[in-house]
C-alpha cells in the first residue's frame, strides 16, 4: 500500500459505507433504532443531511480504489441540526417504531453529549477486517484533524469506549487528552464513553 487515499463520501458509496458505520458501534446504534437501524442509517446516508449523511463522511481507499474505511466528521455547532435530520430519517421506521426510538434516545441522552461548538467532531470510525493494522484509522483521524483549522475550528473531539483502553492509550500518546467521561446506565448492556480532544 502506497499510503491511504482519503476522499469525501458520495451517495454512491452507500452499499459499502453503511455496513461499515453500522459495524463501528453496533450496540449503541441498535439500542437507539432497534432492528430498523440499517434502514435508518441507509436513509440518512442517502439524504445526506443527518449525522450519518454522506455529506459528513470521509472514506479511505485501498490501492484498487475500493472503500475500506469510513469516518464521520462534522462541526460541533451543527450537532443539534444534524440530529434532527437523522430523526427525520428515522421516520422510515413507521410511527410506532419511531416513537420507541425517540424514547430510547431520551433514555440514553447522557451518552450523546453534544460536541464543543468550536470543534470538529469525529465518530463511526471503521475499517474493513482485511485492511486493519495498515494505518487507515490513524491516517483518517489525522486527515480529519487537518480539516479543522480550515473551517475555523480550534480542536477535534471524539469519544472512545470504556472497553477500549488500548485505543485510548494510543490516542493519548498522539496528543489527545480526556476531557470527560459518561458511564452507561446501571444494568445497561451499553458501554460508557470518554471524550477526547486535541487542538486542530
Amino acid at each position: 500500500m502506497s499510503g491511504p487515499r482519503i476522499r469525501a463520501a458520495t451517495a454512491g458509496d452507500v452499499d459499502v459505507v453503511v455496513p461499515l458505520m453500522l459495524g463501528s458501534s453496533p450496540e449503541l446504534i441498535e439500542a437507539t433504532f432497534g432492528g430498523g437501524a440499517p434502514a435508518v442509517v441507509r436513509r440518512d446516508f442517502l439524504r445526506g443531511e443527518g449525522i450519518f449523511g454522506h455529506r459528513h463522511q470521509l472514506v479511505g481507499l485501498a490501492d484498487d480504489g475500493q472503500v475500506v474505511a469510513t469516518l464521520t466528521a462534522y462541526r460541533g455547532r451543527d450537532y443539534r441540526r444534524l440530529s434532527l435530520h437523522t430523526m427525520r430519517s428515522a421516520a422510515v421506521l413507521g410511527p410506532r417504531a419511531l416513537l420507541r426510538a425517540l424514547r430510547r434516545t431520551a433514555a440514553l441522552a447522557h451518552l450523546f453529549a453534544p460536541p464543543g461548538p468550536d470543534c470538529l467532531f469525529l465518530a463511526n470510525l471503521c475499517v474493513t477486517p482485511a485492511a486493519r493494522s495498515r494505518g487507515y484509522g490513524s491516517a483518517m483521524m489525522e486527515y480529519a484533524r487537518a480539516l479543522a483549522p480550515a473551517q475555523g475550528l480550534a480542536a477535534v473531539e471524539f469519544d472512545v469506549s470504556f472497553s477500549n483502553p488500548r485505543a485510548q492509550r494510543l490516542y493519548e500518546r498522539l496528543g489527545w487528552v480526556v476531557t470527560g467521561e459518561r458511564p452507561a446506565p446501571a444494568g445497561s448492556p451499553l458501554d460508557g464513553f470518554r471524550r477526547m480532544r486535541r487542538a486542530g
